[in-house]
Order: C-alpha cells, then structure tokens, then sequence
C-alpha cells in the first residue's frame, strides 16, 4: 500500500505543473478563437445537436441530412445538454470547437508521450500546440478531423507498447467518427499481427472488447429510438461516400499539377481518361504508393514473424512516419479529396519530429496544409484584411509542388533509414 501511495504522490508532483499549464493554455486558446467558422459545417452541426436535444440521441438519424457516423452525434448531443437551451445551442455553436480542441491536446500529449523525460515532453508538445497548421482545422474551420486523428494515433500508440485490445478499442472509436481512419488498417494490422500470435487469447479478447464497444456505441440508435435506425445510420453515410464525385475538392494534390486550369479539378471524376476513370486512376495511384511506403514496415513484420532469428524492435519512428505517408498517398492520389483531410499527417510528422529529431517533414507539411486550408476557407484574408486578394502562394499549383516535395522527401528519409540488409534474414 505505501508504495502504491508513494508512486501516486510521485506523478501528481511530476505532472501537477504541466497539467495547470495545459489548462490554462486549453482556456486563452477558447478565449482567443475566432467564434466564425465554415459557412455550412458549423450551421450543420447546430441544426444536428438541436434536433438531438428536441428529440432524443436515439432519433437523431430521423434527419435525413445527419451522415456522419454514431460517435460525434454524442459529443452533439453532449453540447446540447450542456447548452440547454435551443436558443443557445445556435447562439454558442462555436463553443462545439471547445470539445473537438480537446482531442487536439490529448494527440500532443500522447505523441509527446515517446520522449524521455517530462520536461522535454512538455516544451515539445508546446510547439505542436502553437503550431497553426495543427489547431486550424478546429479554431478556424469547425471541422472534427482531430478527433479520429487522436483515436487513430492512441491506437498505434499503444500496439507500439504492445497493448493490442486497447489499440483495437481505440481504432474501432476512429472508425466510428470518420472512415478515412479505414487507411490506417494495414499499418495497425502489422503492429497487431506478431501480438496476436504471442498469446492464443490477445486476438479473441480483442475482438471481444472491440464488438463490445461497437454494440454499446449503436444501442441509442437501435433500442432507444423511435425505431431502429441502424440501416438508416448506414445509408445516410454511405451516400456521402461519393457525394463530391470530382477529381478534387480544394485538396491542392497530383491532380493540379496536371490540371490546365484550377476549374478543371471540379469535374466529375468519373469521366475517362487513357482507359480509366479519374476515379479509379487515384484509387489505383494510391494503392501503389501505399504498397511503397508499406514495404519496410512489411518487411519486419514478416521478419519477426516466420523467421527463426532475433525479433527486431519495431521503431516508433518507423511507424509515425509509414503513417503519415499513408496519409499523403491518400491525399496527393485520391480523387474526391478534401482541403481538411491532410490533417492526420500532422499529428503523426509532428511525432516522428519528437522521437526522430528531424522537423523538415513537420515545417514543409504544415506550410502547405495551412496555405491549402487557407486557400479553400479564406479566413485571414477575408476576415482579418491580412492578405491581398490574390496572391501567388495560394496558387493551387504551388501548393500541389509544396505536397509533391513532401511526398518525395519523406519516402527518400524512410528509405534512407530502413536498411534492407538488417532486416532481411540472411538466408533469403
């Protein structure tokens, strides 16, 4: 008992001081936000968490509009509980940033989480948390992308320490908030492969903990409901799968270099081109890039798996970084891509900086992400009279240039640190 209590007057000493200033930090950040946000989203979200409050969490699906997964319609209901009023649900909607810049700091924290010791952790995570291109999305735009990046980054997280039914609980959490987390499958699937198998019962109880949490998160919308709105949940979704069918939607990628011109990046992407659909062009572009970046993390897996030698330590930084080129390849190849869907590769570059050392990465991405984001919201040239009303850097093709030498020093640093002759055995 006294050492329980010993080690538990240790922590709060050791982290009492961080957290005061996280806090205080969490409220000058509330308190300087803009309280302007997208024209639609933040409108949207309002008329959701109203309808949640009038008449129940369980029937939100009964409007039509309400296509995201079962996961945010909670914290919506949540801030209009917390709101209490309809009147203040639309008057204080940009309060909703409050819980979504939460998520923001829990993916700092964590990420910092890989260096040793607690005062570098804290400086670290700072820098992430000043960094615009990282809080932007939430401050500036309304959106939720933080909140599976944070699920999706615990989940490798904790397969990195070797925790595979945590890890599962927490991608099936980013599964329920966004689908871009699906991405993000076959890297934790190599994580979780060589747990699974150390023990016969990791994988069943996993799976257990996994369908557990996802029955428990539909139960509102089957039981609790007027009807049973599982159906109608996945139906309101999957329309959305396709719902801005052109090559590019304000995701500055591959696809505006080639372009003649920016308007040309709006058109459908099912239209034929050298056989294929633009559509299924980007499909195939990002599958084998995937499968590039997917190599050497690939390599160990099946090294530590069906060869008799050494299991070699799967790197964090190796991880971080598969991720975040994931990440890239989807966004520089995919059609239908968004502005806001770069954002996971930020979070996980920023990790790869801490345990890495090398910021290059972190910088040149989020130069290009906040001009990107800033090019489809306009928000410091229209609100704050900051910039002219052109200019060259927000040129879509400088842009895509800016992700292109992302893309192609970030392959060139994950090859230059794997090296082949280490990890293959020497009998292959």
């Amino acid at each position: 008992m006294n050492k329980y209590r010993i080690n538990a007057v240790s922590l709060v000493k050791e982290y009492y001081k961080p957290a005061i200033v996280y806090t205080a930090w969490f409220g000058l950040v509330l308190f300087l936000m803009p309280r302007q946000s997208h024209f639609l989203d933040m409108p949207t979200f309002a008329r959701w968490a109203v309808y949640s409050f009038e008449c129940g969490l369980g029937n939100i699906y009964q409007l039509e509009e309400v296509n995201y997964l079962p996961f945010y319609p909670y914290l919506l209901h949540l801030y209009g509980q917390l709101a209490g009023s309809v009147a203040v649900i639309y008057s204080k909607i940009y309060w909703l940033k409050a819980i979504t810049l939460l998520f923001d700091f829990i993916g700092a924290i964590v990420a910092v989480s890989f260096v040793q010791g607690t005062k570098k952790q804290f400086a670290l995570s700072f820098w992430l948390l000043l960094n615009i291109a990282y809080l932007y999305n939430t401050l500036i735009w309304g959106q939720v992308d933080s909140i599976y990046t944070c699920f999706t980054f615990i989940a490798a997280a904790l397969a990195l320490r070797k925790q595979p039914i945590g890890s599962l609980v927490f991608y099936v959490l980013a599964l329920n908030t966004k689908t871009q987390a699906i991405v993000f499958l076959p890297v934790l699937l190599l994580l979780w492969l060589p747990l699974w198998l150390q023990s016969a019962r990791v994988l069943p109880l996993a799976l257990l903990a996994a369908v557990g949490l996802q029955f428990v998160l539909l139960i509102p919308f089957i039981w609790l409901g007027e009807q049973n709105y599982l159906m109608t949940m996945l139906s309101n979704h999957t329309s959305t799968l396709f719902y801005f069918d052109v090559i590019s939607w304000d995701s500055y990628n591959f696809w505006h270099l080639l372009a003649e011109n920016h308007p040309a990046t709006h058109r459908n992407d099912m239209l034929m081109v050298a056989g294929l659909t633009y559509r299924s062009w980007g499909l195939l572009l990002f599958c084998l890039s995937s499968a590039v970046v997917l190599l050497p993390l690939f390599i160990l897996t099946v090294r530590n798996l069906f060869f008799r030698v050494q299991a070699l330590r799967v790197e964090p930084s190796l991880v971080f970084l598969t991720c975040a080129l994931v990440t890239i390849c989807l966004c520089y190849f995919k059609t239908e891509m968004h502005s806001r869907y770069w954002h996971p590769a930020i979070l996980f570059l920023a990790a790869y900086g801490f345990v890495s050392k090398r910021y290059a990465l972190l910088f040149i991405c989020s130069v290009a992400y906040t001009l990107n984001l800033e090019a489809a919201m306009q928000f410091l040239r229209k609100d704050l009279n900051i910039f002219l009303e052109w200019n060259p850097q927000f040129n879509s093709r400088f842009i895509a240039s800016i992700y292109t030498l992302l893309l192609v020093l970030a392959v060139r640093e994950l090859y230059s640190q794997f090296n082949f002759k280490e990890y293959l055995p020497r009998r292959v």
